[in-house]
């Protein structure tokens, strides 16, 4: 459920109530969001609408970070080492988007059949749509720009990914089963709830 997806839903499919959301906005372990030198950086990234402060995050997170297979340290720790994995990369742009009062959790799910496959990539709730999926870990996708000729006039970075990118079965309309955890905040402790996804069409 990327934001391509929940645009051509217009609908909010997952609907939270103001009390609930508050829980998504708060620090939490390796989600720093009231960190100054988390909230210094989120002062800086800048953006009109939700959408393009998001997409401004993800930049921030692809300019200035370094993938690196290691233990996970958390949001404040990788920013300042400046590199990370999976794990650090999504509590970066949950623990930013919180600090810019954006509610925001992370996911981590398991590919049924691949063993070594874990990954970790974050929600955003969006009023209009319910929760929407980002990975900033996966590198944006190189879109082609036209003009109403057909006439070629640039290349651009589309940051509507998710992991629909990494975990998409080849030649097939549909998703691999996941095994999701959400890790909520609550009373300064990680609850984890888990639950089996169906394939569902991309579209």
């Amino acid at each position: 459920y990327n934001l391509k997806t929940a645009k051509k839903l217009n609908q909010n499919i997952s609907p939270e109530t103001q009390m609930t959301l508050q829980k998504y906005l708060q620090p939490q372990k390796s989600i720093e969001s009231q960190e100054p030198y988390i909230k210094n950086i989120a002062e800086k990234i800048q953006g009109k609408t939700q959408e393009e402060i998001l997409e401004n995050i993800y930049k921030y997170i692809e300019i200035n970070m370094n993938y690196k297979l290691t233990e996970c340290i958390g949001a404040k720790q990788s920013l300042i080492r400046k590199y990370g994995k999976c794990c650090d990369y999504a509590a970066i742009m949950a623990a930013i988007a919180r600090a810019k009062g954006i509610p925001s959790r992370v996911v981590s799910g398991k590919v049924i059949n691949q063993k070594s496959t874990i990954h970790n990539w974050v929600e955003i709730y969006y009023d209009k749509y319910g929760w929407v999926t980002y990975d900033p870990t996966v590198s944006p996708i190189n879109k082609n720009i036209y003009d109403k000729n057909g006439t070629f006039i640039r290349t651009d970075k589309s940051y509507d990914v998710s992991p629909d990118v990494k975990y998409l079965k080849i030649g097939s309309d549909t998703f691999l089963h996941h095994i999701i955890k959400y890790s909520f905040y609550k009373n300064n402790n990680s609850i984890d709830v888990k639950l089996d996804t169906q394939a569902h069409p991309i579209n």
